[in-house]
């Protein structure tokens, strides 16, 4: 009896662990990758695509070589990347200025995301058609890497314009007129 709890214990620790390797496999990118690198291009740089055929980063980047994330930059990119079915407005331009491209252990590419900021768009490969990536927190892992993401200066003002797209009775209101009917304009006589 004693012999055979630690072999059932090895069996459910082996089939635990497929399992879980199963799970994280399903997951995009769904391959093996070793590093996640962050390209960025100037804003007034007129792209079309930042990923060129074989997964190759078009020339002009800021940082050629691309800029290499952190662990934990890596696992919020994937959550940021994950997310889904949030409605988004966006611009019907696409003129991607970062990605994210994922290197295996040789140094191949073997998954990207790409990203255009100023329309809210984006596309990845291998493609992941149910993804609706959080913007916010995929600039401020640019912005934590010192690299632009579109023509934005800050996270917050991505932030506030997403947030004035998904919400236009938010944008500001032009101030009421004072008794004139005119704005800008005073009564005079001041009663």
């Amino acid at each position: 009896m004693k012999t055979m709890i630690p072999m059932l214990l090895k069996r459910i620790l082996a089939v635990w662990l497929v399992s879980l390797a199963t799970v994280a496999w399903a997951e995009w990118p769904g391959v093996k990758y070793a590093e996640v690198r962050a390209y960025a291009w100037p804003a007034e740089a007129p792209l079309q695509e930042v990923m060129l055929a074989g997964m190759k980063p078009a020339e002009g980047a800021v940082q050629p070589e691309g800029t290499r994330l952190s662990e934990a930059q890596v696992q919020r990119l994937l959550v940021a990347q994950a997310r889904r079915s949030r409605e988004r407005s966006s611009m019907a331009c696409y003129y991607p200025h970062n990605a994210f491209v994922f290197f295996d252990a040789e140094q191949r590419p073997v998954a990207f995301l790409e990203l255009c900021f100023d329309c809210r768009k984006w596309t990845s490969e291998p493609m992941d058609a149910e993804s609706t990536p959080d913007l916010v927190e995929l600039a401020t892992i640019f912005a934590e890497l010192k690299l632009p993401f579109g023509e934005y200066k800050t996270v917050k003002e991505l932030r506030e314009t997403i947030e004035l797209a998904r919400n236009p009775a938010q944008r500001a209101k032009p101030e009421p007129a004072e008794k004139s009917g005119r704005p800008g304009r005073k009564e005079k006589g001041g009663k």
